[in-house]
C-alpha cells in the first residue's frame, strides 16, 4: 500500500454470530484502543519471520478449531499467531496472555457447572432447596 503499514486485529469469539464465520475467527482494520491496554509481547525487527500474509494467520487461526472457553480462546490465539510470525523458535511465547486467568477458570467452572446440574435436578424433580 504505497509503503504505509496496514495493521490488522484477529479475534476469536465464542459469541453464537462468530460461530459460523470460521470458527469464531474474526479480521478487522486496527484501531488503536483508547483505553488502558496492557502489551503482552512483541518482536522487533529481525524477530519477524518473512514473508507473512495476514490471510496465512487467518488461516491458522481457523484451523485452531472452536472456541473453547478454556482450552481454545483468543489468549491461546495470540500465543499461536505471535508464535507463527517469530522468525526463530527462540522468540517464541510459551505462555499465553494472562494465563492464571485461564487457571482460575479451570478451578470455577467445573464447580459452576455442577451447582447449575444440581439446580436443574432439582427443578425437574419439582422440588426447590434453598442454601
Amino acid at each position: 500500500r504505497n509503503g504505509s503499514v496496514a495493521h490488522y486485529l484477529l479475534e476469536k469469539t465464542g459469541d453464537k454470530q462468530g460461530a459460523g464465520i470460521g470458527n469464531g475467527v474474526l479480521i478487522s482494520q486496527w484501531h488503536p484502543p483508547t483505553g488502558n491496554v496492557k502489551q503482552w509481547s512483541r518482536l522487533i525487527s529481525g524477530q519477524v519471520a518473512s514473508n507473512i500474509l495476514v490471510d496465512q494467520l487467518h488461516r491458522v487461526a481457523v484451523g485452531m478449531g472452536p472456541y473453547d472457553l478454556l482450552h481454545n480462546n483468543c489468549h491461546h490465539l495470540a500465543q499461536t499467531v505471535f508464535n507463527r510470525c517469530a522468525a526463530a523458535l527462540a522468540h517464541w511465547q510459551h505462555h499465553i496472555p494472562d494465563e492464571w486467568l485461564i487457571g482460575f477458570g479451570k478451578l470455577i467452572l467445573p464447580l459452576a457447572s455442577s451447582s447449575s446440574r444440581s439446580t436443574s435436578q432439582s427443578s425437574s424433580d419439582g422440588m426447590c432447596s434453598m442454601m
